[in-house]
C-alpha cells in the first residue's frame, strides 16, 4: 500500500526528489532492487545534494557486492558532508561577522565575511554583509561589487537590491532608481528580512 501511495506521488509531482528517495528505500525493504536503484537514481537526478540518495544508492550496491557501483556513490556522500560542515561553519562565521557589525567593528566583520566566504562561496547573506560592512568602510566601488554579487547568488534578494540602489546613489549613477524600484517591487511579495543578514541601511563610517 505504502508503494502504491509512494508511487501516485511521483507520478503527480515527478520532481519530488524526496518520494523517489522514500519510495527507493520501500523497494529495497521488499528486496525490489532493480525497482530501488531505479528510484534513487531518479531521486539523485533531481536532486544531486541528497545525501540520503546517495548513500541508499550505495547501501543497495554494497549488499549485491557491487562496490565498483557503490564506490562513486559512497564518495559522493562523505563529499556532501564535508560541504555540509563547510556551510555550518561559513553560518557560524557569518553570525560572527552581524554581531561585530552590531557592535560597530566593520573592519573586524568584515574579516568574518570574508573568512566564510573561503569556506562557502555562494553564501548569498555573508556577500551581502560583507557589502554592508564595505560601505561603512566607505569602499563603495567594491560594496557596489558585493551587492551585484549577492544578487547572482540569489536573484530576487530584497535587501541587496535595496543596498545596492544606495550604493549606486552615492556613487551618482543614476540606475540607482531601477534597482530601488526592484527592491520595492519584491519587498511587497517577499516582506520577511533575511535573518541571516545585516540592516539593509548604509550607514557613513
Amino acid at each position: 500500500k505504502a508503494a502504491h501511495h509512494l508511487k501516485e506521488s511521483v507520478r503527480l509531482h515527478p520532481h519530488f526528489a524526496d518520494a523517489f528517495t522514500a519510495l527507493g528505500s520501500l523497494y529495497k525493504r521488499l528486496e525490489r532492487l532493480g525497482e530501488a536503484a531505479s528510484a534513487y537514481r531518479s531521486a539523485i537526478e533531481l536532486d544531486p545534494q541528497s545525501v540520503k540518495a546517495q548513500y541508499g544508492l550505495a547501501q543497495l550496491y554494497q549488499a549485491q557486492g557491487k562496490m565498483t557501483e557503490a564506490r562513486p556513490f559512497f564518495r559522493a556522500v562523505q563529499e556532501l558532508k564535508d560541504q555540509q560542515k563547510h556551510t555550518e561553519r561559513a553560518a557560524e562565521r557569518n553570525a560572527r561577522g552581524l554581531e561585530l557589525m552590531n557592535a560597530g567593528k566593520a573592519s573586524e566583520a568584515l574579516h568574518e565575511f570574508d573568512e566564510a566566504l573561503l569556506l562557502d562561496p555562494t553564501l548569498a547573506p555573508a556577500v551581502y554583509n560583507k557589502g554592508l560592512a564595505l560601505a561603512r568602510l566607505g569602499s563603495t566601488a567594491e560594496t557596489i561589487e558585493a551587492f551585484r554579487l549577492a544578487i547572482r547568488l540569489r536573484p530576487g534578494f530584497v535587501m541587496a537590491h535595496y543596498g545596492l540602489a544606495l550604493a549606486l546613489q552615492a556613487a551618482g549613477d543614476p540606475s540607482s532608481s531601477e534597482q530601488l524600484r526592484k527592491a520595492r517591487s519584491l519587498k511587497e511579495i517577499l516582506p520577511s528580512p533575511d535573518a541571516t543578514s545585516a540592516d539593509p541601511i548604509l550607514r557613513r563610517p
